[in-house]
């Protein structure tokens, strides 16, 4: 087990020290501040050393998430086992997003003599269930060669039968020819096609068998006994047209058990072997613990093959995207076509989550242009979804100002409002306005309370509601 240790020229000395720990502990490593001797080319050794690699261990920062030489090594390394080691508290972005989507982050970010052996541990385990893997499958295609040689015994012996009852039947043939002008008796001629053709009208149908055959499952969980992270995603692959349809999420559970770090990966490979139109209770027993963009990803991949059933509860949705972290809003937009319409501000709120700022309006945005979210809120629900937008509460705002109920008096406008000030709170009383929210015949007191805290925009905001004052 070799391992490539990609990094950012800016964290050389926590490279090196990785380096130096890793190999401490008898793992093979390779970097290229140690590795490469003078006068050698470096783009060629930075080559061979990934492609005689078996992981590419990358340590993430700030600085690695710039790195146009690390996209090029983790291109190279595409098809490689990628262990991005986070060494900053930052997430991917750009094309670092795409190239890490499906891979699981490992933290340094403290306690980095306790973490670096726990990495040290898990890249030694693979090794070791590599090599377990190896010799297990060389005993399964052994067992498949004796199997093999079985089959073509028997095909040999059906082949050599048939060709023996064709020659028995010719020579009678032959014979009765022969007799035909004797004083043998004709034999009577079948009386309908059906019995030329040997065919009995009380023969049973046969029963076709349930989808998800228990045997058939329970054979695959035995092959995988055992097996665990990318190893049990290697032979699910392999086993991958042993699996039935129609799995349970407990069936389906069972078969991503032990997979760890490589859960979505595995779910990939076993999404189209799962029963349609499961509830929330289900999908997440399936996504497990899945999190941040991983579980993301589950969700879409158990979206795309219709696993997810439609009219999911507030309760459901949430149930799905909890645990999706920073990935949240873009979980929810794959699953609200397919949650209940007209749902209430406490039910929105709850499935809108911890969600703030821009990726709060986003989600509303989701449930609003899928219909999810009710007509005729009251201002208190109004408030309650949008709560939690911050600098983006005017945006969200202008997303339900259609759903909230008419006529609404002063105070109710103010709670809405919130904390919108100057410009934004002017735009959002102009977006209530338009809708219809605002009643006529407010008071110099109600007035006030509206228009309170739009500052230099304020005789735009009496300008807006001047037709709705007694």
């Amino acid at each position: 087990m070799k391992v490539f240790i990609s990094f950012s020229s800016a964290d050389k000395r926590t490279a090196e020290a990785i380096y130096s720990r890793l190999r401490s502990r008898g793992i093979d490593c390779w970097i290229s501040s140690k590795d490469i001797n003078p006068g050698e080319d470096y783009q060629d050794c930075i080559v061979k050393a990934i492609n005689s690699s078996d992981i590419v261990l990358l340590v993430f920062s700030s600085s690695a998430n710039k790195s146009v030489e690390i996209l090029k090594e983790l291109s190279l390394a595409s098809k490689k086992t990628i262990i991005p080691a986070r060494i900053e508290d930052v997430l991917p972005e750009g094309a670092f997003q795409f190239q890490l989507s499906n891979r699981q982050f490992f933290d340094l970010l403290k306690d980095f003599d306790a973490n670096i052996n726990i990495l040290a541990d898990k890249i030694i385990s693979m090794d070791v269930s590599e090599k377990k893997y190896k010799k297990k499958w060389f005993v399964i295609k052994k067992k498949h060669k004796r199997i093999a040689m079985l089959l073509l015994i028997t095909i040999a012996v059906g082949v050599l039968t048939y060709t023996l009852r064709h020659q028995i039947s010719v020579f009678f043939q032959k014979l009765e020819v022969v007799t035909s002008n004797s004083t043998v008796p004709s034999r009577q001629a079948p009386s309908s096609p059906t019995q030329m053709l040997g065919i009995h009208h009380n023969q049973q149908s046969i029963t076709p068998s349930s989808p998800a055959d228990p045997a058939k499952l329970n054979n695959v969980l035995v092959l995988l006994n055992g097996s665990s992270e990318y190893i049990r995603v290697n032979e699910i692959k392999a086993l991958k047209k042993k699996i039935p349809t129609g799995l349970t999420a407990k069936d389906a559970s069972l078969l991503l058990s032990g997979s760890g770090a490589y859960r979505e990966n595995a779910l990939r490979l076993i999404d189209s072997k799962i029963a349609k139109g499961l509830g929330g209770t289900g999908i997440s027993k399936i996504l497990g613990s899945l999190s941040e963009n991983n579980r993301s990803q589950g969700i879409k991949d158990l979206e795309n093959a219709g696993v997810i059933k439609t009219e999911l509860s507030a309760s459901e949705a949430a149930a799905i995207i909890n645990g999706s972290g920073a990935y949240r809003e873009n979980s929810l937009s794959l699953i609200s076509g397919n949650i209940k319409k007209g749902l209430g501000g406490k039910d929105i709120a709850n499935i809108l989550g911890s969600l703030s700022e821009n990726d709060r309006s986003q989600g509303i945005k989701d449930l609003e242009n899928s219909g999810v979210i009710k007509t005729e809120l009251s201002a208190s629900e109004a408030a309650a979804i949008i709560n939690g937008s911050g600098a983006y509460r005017e945006n969200s705002l202008s997303l339900i100002s259609g759903n909230i109920k008419k006529g609404l008096g002063g105070q109710d406008i103010a709670n809405i409002l919130g904390s919108l000030s100057e410009s934004d709170r002017c735009q959002g009383i102009k977006d209530l306005e338009r809708s219809g929210v605002i009643k006529k015949g407010l008071n110099a007191d109600e007035a006030q309370m509206i228009i309170k805290g739009t500052g230099a925009y304020q005789a735009c905001a009496v300008k807006v509601i001047n037709g709705n004052i007694e």
